[in-house]
């Protein structure tokens, strides 16, 4: 690896996949709808979320840029379709305002409907990935990484899914 004819053997079926995956017509957000609710991606796949989806949204903005990454690369694929697709996902994180930021917190929520949480790994996820802005993503980090609100967010020396003393629903 990089193996130009491996990546793009299998470029269209990845293509194929993020075109499955159910969006919001007016966030571009992954959606999980309300009325025929599905399991969603990842380590919280038994906690219904419903609405818009934070940590798949994130995984969608992650994979549709190394995809444009790498079908630039190996010119195979749509590289300004693929980036075009991650960028009108992160505008949605772009302020205050974004439909996942925390109303009453400093991070984003897990969802936008059912189980509408702080996110401790989402938000992480976020700010790893560079998305919203300078200014939120230091008060995310600052809120998670604060010696004052440590035991909200660590417990047994594991990082909590959401903080203590939230449950999921």
């Amino acid at each position: 690896w990089p193996d130009p004819h491996f990546f793009c053997s299998l470029e269209p079926q990845a293509r194929k996949a993020l075109d499955f995956v159910n969006r919001s017509a007016e966030t571009r957000l992954v959606f999980n709808s309300l009325e025929h609710p599905n399991c969603t991606y990842g380590f919280t796949d038994t906690v219904a979320k419903t609405g818009d989806l934070l940590f798949s949204s994130l995984l969608y903005i992650d994979a549709s840029r190394e995809m444009a990454r790498w079908s630039r690369a190996f010119g195979c694929g749509n590289a300004t379709r693929y980036q075009k697709e991650a960028d009108a996902l992160a505008e949605a994180f772009s302020g205050p305002d974004s439909v996942l930021r925390d109303p009453k917190g400093r991070l984003w929520l897990a969802a936008s409907v059912d189980n509408a949480l702080p996110d401790v790994w989402g938000s992480l996820y976020l700010v790893a990935l560079n998305l919203s802005t300078p200014a939120l993503r230091a008060a995310a980090m600052e809120e998670i990484t604060g010696a004052s609100t440590k035991d909200k967010y660590v417990s047994a020396g594991m990082l909590r899914h959401l903080p203590y003393p939230l449950t999921w629903t």
